[in-house]
């Protein structure tokens, strides 16, 4: 997909239903549990990986329709930009975080989009929490040092 038809979905890339399904197939919850999705687009990924544990979901999300329905679905949403919300430290048990694959564009540089998000949530994961991270291969290794 061309860059500027990337930008108009805001970087929307939902995970597909089943690579939710074996990501929750992965995970065991002990108890109840607050979870998050800072980039929880309709919610669709968060409910799947989380389905039938004992969770509270939270979201943010930038596109306004897409957080209603993911608001919809139970999930405790805040519409905006993520960047502008906060949470505290060691809120959550698990973060889910599939962020836009780009770059920034800034006057003092383009860092990645991945790196940005992970840099501005990893702090709100518990200590032994659970981090989802959906990014492209080629991008680890420059979040590896978060």
């Amino acid at each position: 997909m061309a860059r500027s038809a990337a930008r108009l979905k805001m970087g929307y890339y939902p995970l597909p239903p089943t690579e939710a399904q074996n990501i929750r197939s992965l995970l065991t919850f002990s108890g109840p549990s607050s979870v998050i999705d800072p980039c929880a687009g309709k919610g669709t990924a968060l409910n799947l990986i989380t389905a039938g544990a004992p969770v509270v979901r939270f979201g943010v999300e930038l596109d306004t329709g897409r957080a209603e329905e993911a608001a919809k679905t139970g999930i405790r949403m805040i519409q905006g930009n993520v960047f502008d919300a906060h949470a505290k430290v060691e809120s959550f048990s698990m973060v889910y975080l599939n962020p836009p694959y780009d770059s920034e564009i800034n006057l003092t540089g383009n860092r990645r989009l991945e790196r940005l998000f992970l840099e501005h949530t990893h702090h709100w994961l518990i200590q032994y929490g659970v981090l989802i991270f959906v990014i492209p291969f080629e991008q680890l290794s420059e979040c590896a040092g978060i």
